[in-house]
């Protein structure tokens, strides 16, 4: 487990303790309304946002939109911080010093915004937290579907862990229409194949079944798949 040492001098607080002067603003479509997902329903979260964000950036489309993956890895480092601090509101995300791209959990604040660490923070899942972080666009945080309060001139971001949960997990339907060929895919090759077979060895071996059993059918496959457009919907 790795820890992150807040510099006091380089990011100095208010004198009243308080991380920032100004009130967060509710988030795009009234999300901080809707209640906060239940905790038996964190580490669910964590590990589907992980495994989205994994499968857009493995994706040969590309990453997607940028915005719904920033969108993805807010949600999935708010569940981690609420699974070991359930009393924490807000979680203050900091651009590292030796990389702008880099993301990492600062402090975390309570509902007056008031720190409840000493400028240490422990995360359990901190490893799978910093994946999440690293490579995230700052500029894409502050306007994310949760409720963040900037300090772009710093570096600094207050997400609202309670809009970052209770916000629709975002879908991106050409990545999510490939995740759901892959596991159709690792599926067959486990139950029916030799698991030793390329991925165009066992797409062969599917496409047989499936055209046997659409003539058992009177379906046309060959049809269907004309009408297929390259680039699936996601429906």
């Amino acid at each position: 487990m790795s820890t992150q040492t807040f510099d006091d001098r380089a990011h100095p607080r208010a004198t009243d303790g308080k991380f920032a002067t100004k009130d967060v603003a509710e988030a795009a479509g009234g999300m901080v309304a809707l209640a906060p997902a239940p905790a038996d329903d964190l580490t669910e979260i964590l590990g589907s946002c992980s495994r989205r964000v994994q499968a857009r950036l493995e994706s040969p489309g590309g990453p997607g939109d940028t915005m719904t993956l920033t969108a993805l890895r807010l949600r999935g480092v708010a569940a981690a911080v609420r699974m070991d601090h359930p009393e924490a509101k807000f979680v203050q995300l900091e651009v590292s010093d030796s990389a702008d791209d880099v993301l990492w959990v600062a402090d975390l604040a309570d509902a007056d915004r008031l720190s409840l660490t000493d400028y240490s923070v422990e995360l359990s899942q901190d490893e799978e937290v910093s994946d999440l972080l690293c490579g995230v666009e700052p500029h894409l945080v502050e306007a994310s579907a949760s409720a963040v309060d900037a300090d772009r001139r710093r570096g600094i971001f207050m997400v609202d862990l309670d809009a970052a949960l209770a916000a629709p997990e975002p879908v991106d339907a050409g990545v999510a229409a490939t995740a759901r060929a892959e596991a159709m895919v690792d599926g067959y090759r486990t139950e029916h194949t030799d698991l030793d077979k390329d991925d165009q060895e066992v797409a062969r071996e599917m496409l047989g079944d499936l055209n046997q059993w659409a003539s058992a059918r009177g379906i046309d496959l060959t049809a269907l798949l004309n009408d297929t457009p390259a680039s699936g919907n996601g429906r």
